[in-house]
């Protein structure tokens, strides 16, 4: 919110900041139901298949325990039905797992559960 004066010995324009808390995600355990509809989305795209995904050895499997046990956006985009953006952070987990990103020197944010894959950099 800017302010302005009509007093001469205002110089500038004044910002008032109202700090709102900003939203809390909660971490709730993924459903049955929300695990199979993440598989189904996923295997649909033709981005893996569901063996893959099922198998916690590949790093396909890796991605998808992760967003199931772990990921506190992908439940957010289960429900709003951001298909894309569901398939999109998959890939980059993807590809966190196959390069083995848990050796990283500079994790990058990579993985934040809370964080749109926008700020993974």
């Amino acid at each position: 919110i800017f302010i302005t004066s009509t007093n001469s010995n205002f110089q500038s324009p004044t910002l008032l900041s109202s700090v709102s808390p900003s939203p809390t995600l909660i971490s709730l355990p993924m459903s049955l139901d929300s695990r199979e509809e993440l598989i189904e989305i996923i295997s649909t795209a033709d981005v893996s298949e569901k063996n893959d995904l099922t198998n916690d050895l590949t790093p396909q499997g890796k991605a998808m325990s992760w967003m199931v046990e772990s990921d506190d956006f992908v439940s957010t985009l289960i429900t709003d039905g951001f298909r894309e953006r569901i398939i999109q952070r998959y890939i980059f987990a993807v590809l966190y797992y196959s390069t083995n990103g848990e050796t990283w020197l500079e994790q990058y944010n990579f993985l934040c559960p809370n964080l749109d894959v926008c700020m993974w950099n």
